[in-house]
């Protein structure tokens, strides 16, 4: 819904701060770090210079004959945090059981490499707290996003 609003609402932004929280506490321990974060987002959408403010978010699902990839809008493409394997991403098949998959990063896209009529729903970072690790070349994280 917050993402609903943001492109509904003019000079408005939506700032990811996940992985600044507490598994404890949901609300962000790092302020510093969400400060800035939300400083960026006033400096592109309010002051409208040129800076990079929102971190990858996911737009489109492809499904190919072997493998399924999510499309991101990332202007300067994706990488992981800490340079591991993307991880809190999960997929579910007719079943609707979500499970871990892996998956590689390519520019602006993750490939899952499991065949696009086997996926049902993928999703990433879907808990409240999250250690979630895929982001722009920024260091911005990736929105959390769920797609049918």
């Amino acid at each position: 819904m917050q993402r609903q609003l943001v492109a509904e609402i003019p000079n408005t932004g939506l700032v990811v701060t996940f992985d600044k929280g507490d598994s404890l506490d949901v609300h962000p321990i790092q302020k510093q770090e969400v400060g800035e974060r939300f400083a960026l987002q006033a400096l592109d959408k309010v002051y409208r210079e040129k800076v990079i403010s929102d971190g990858p978010v996911a737009r489109r699902i492809i499904r190919k004959e072997t493998s399924t990839e999510i499309l991101f809008s990332s202007p300067d493409g994706l990488k992981t945090s800490d340079g591991e394997e993307v991880r809190e991403l999960e997929t579910a098949s007719e079943d609707g059981m979500f499970r871990k998959v892996p998956a590689r990063i390519k520019g602006k896209r993750l490939i899952i490499p499991i065949p696009g009529n086997k996926v049902s729903t993928v999703r990433y970072g879907w808990k409240p707290y999250s250690r979630a690790n895929l982001v722009n070349k920024m260091g911005l994280p990736a929105s959390p996003f769920i797609m049918d």
